[in-house]
């Protein structure tokens, strides 16, 4: 029993961690991604298998779908009509290169492609030393400003709520160490990256609230993760592979967490949710949405047995 029960939760675990490529259906040149895996779970994430393909001309990213892989629609020459939606949480890098609406002039505004509320990628050659980002964009892309060595300031609206992997690695901002506050570079509301020397307890400024993906990734001093009543999104590998972090708390208002966020967090014993957060909660010592249908996180160190409720 102990190994089936073992077996069963490896296979919720890399269901929950791995973007899934399931077979699509293109009909007259339209993509139809799936809504489902074939079974009754939900596909959350696509990657690798849709791309490279000239039969493509329009795509309508599902509702379902929240992650878009790297170079998930890369070189589908004719693609020229993107619909996304607004609970979109990841684009990754590239994830348009190549495709007919990337290529086309009149998509981008001074140097910068923006699909609906999604800022997608910059043309670093058009960039200068300020960029103010367009009113209303919620989401960047991973790597979208990446190596605009000659941006020093970056105007940000109150409306981003998810912020890719690297989107500023490497710019005159991440550069320049006088943006760099005690080993953690900020931008407004986000945190957008954590040094990798870190070492001790991160207390998270109240103010923040996002957590950019990637941010503490492989911050391997990181004890304890301490997080404000003003954080709401904490990214996608967020804390990933911080392998003496022992204890992380959660404050009231934060709703999403992107995909696995404390994976490889070996040392951790303890994930605290406050009381009245509305969205997670903590029984026996294990990580659940509220409605206690969703295991989201089991600490590495828990010991012995676990019993998980029928409802999940």
């Amino acid at each position: 029993m102990k190994k089936l029960i073992t077996a069963c939760m490896c296979v919720l675990v890399t269901m929950f961690l791995c973007p899934v490529s399931v077979m699509a259906e293109t009909e007259a040149g339209i993509l139809v991604l799936p809504e489902d895996d074939g079974t009754e779970y939900p596909v959350r994430g696509i990657s690798s298998g849709y791309n490279h393909n000239e039969e493509v001309y329009e795509v309508t990213v599902p509702e379902n779908i929240i992650r878009l892989g790297e170079e998930v629609f890369l070189g589908n020459t004719n693609l020229s009509e993107i619909q996304l939606h607004s609970k979109l949480q990841k684009i990754g890098k590239d994830a348009f290169l190549g495709t007919a609406y990337y290529d086309n002039p009149e998509n981008w505004e001074e140097g910068v492609l923006y699909i609906e509320d999604c800022l997608i990628a910059v043309d670093r050659n058009k960039i200068g030393d300020t960029y103010e980002i367009r009113p209303g964009t919620r989401l960047i892309a991973s790597g979208a400003f990446e190596h605009c060595k000659n941006l020093n300031k970056i105007v940000i609206p109150d409306t981003i709520e998810y912020v890719g992997e690297d989107a500023f690695a490497n710019t005159g901002f991440y550069n320049d160490q006088n943006n760099w506050n005690h080993g953690v570079l900020e931008l407004d509301y986000l945190l957008l990256k954590v040094a990798e020397d870190y070492t001790g307890v991160l207390e998270v400024k109240d103010g923040i609230r996002t957590i950019a993906d990637g941010a503490a990734q492989a911050c391997w001093e990181i004890t304890e993760v301490i997080t404000p009543e003003s954080l709401v999104h904490i990214g996608l590998n967020a804390f990933s592979n911080c392998s003496n972090l022992e204890e992380i708390n959660l404050g009231k208002n934060v709703e999403t967490l992107g995909r696995g966020p404390f994976h490889r967090c070996l040392s951790l014993e303890d994930i605290v949710v406050d009381e009245q957060n509305e969205h997670f909660q903590v029984v026996d010592g294990i990580l659940f949405n509220e409605e206690l249908t969703s295991v989201v996180k089991c600490p590495q160190q828990i010991t012995g047995s676990v019993i998980i409720p029928s409802t999940v």
